[in-house]
């Protein structure tokens, strides 16, 4: 109810005040849920993967891991720039999901091209293994206010789309795929 009451007291002022309005009311509601160690920022993340490196543009919400080092911009203390093994999850937060969604695709496209390196070491039971190194997608969802009326499309939507789930609050719904099944 939060959420929406936020939503509704929005309804006048410009869509740019709005959009950064409600992701910054996202990216406080999630500081109060997660433990302090993730960062939430906002900005560019780029990987290492291929013949150069690639960037996904701005982006609305990425929370962080807490053991990377984190690369703030001299402009703007609160865009950074992420590396992609930095990247827990990146989240979109639109204003309208039917109006906006040709914009969820173009930046779902373009995170799509970008791969986290991972690996690591882990232990159970006092015996140490260690993990080979993968290249995986960084996960990304998708908060709107709005959208929808139909629980189908929306999931048809996340299904077309290079993201891990869509939680819509205006009719309420949320749906989740496995991009790693497809």
């Amino acid at each position: 109810r939060l959420l929406l009451g936020a939503y509704e007291a929005s309804g006048d002022i410009s869509s740019a005040s709005k959009g950064r309005e409600r992701e910054v009311f996202i990216s406080s509601s999630l500081e109060t849920v997660l433990p302090p160690t993730f960062r939430i920022g906002s900005g560019d993340v780029t990987d290492s993967v291929g013949p150069r490196a690639i960037q996904s543009g701005q982006l609305d919400i990425v929370i962080e891991m807490p053991w990377v080092p984190s690369f703030g911009l001299p402009i703007d203390g609160g865009v950074r720039l992420f590396p992609a093994e930095a990247v827990g999850v990146v989240i979109e937060v639109k204003s309208d999901l039917r109006g906006q969604w040709d914009d969820v695709q173009r930046k779902a496209q373009r995170l799509s091209q970008l791969q986290q390196r991972l690996s690591g070491t882990s232990t159970d039971g006092g015996s140490l293994t260690v993990h080979d190194e993968t290249l995986e997608p960084i996960p990304m969802f998708v908060v709107g206010f709005k959208g929808w009326d139909d629980p189908a499309t929306l999931s048809q939507k996340a299904e077309e789309t290079s993201v891990d789930g869509i939680l819509q609050l205006e009719p309420l719904r949320f749906v989740s795929t496995d991009r790693l099944l497809r």
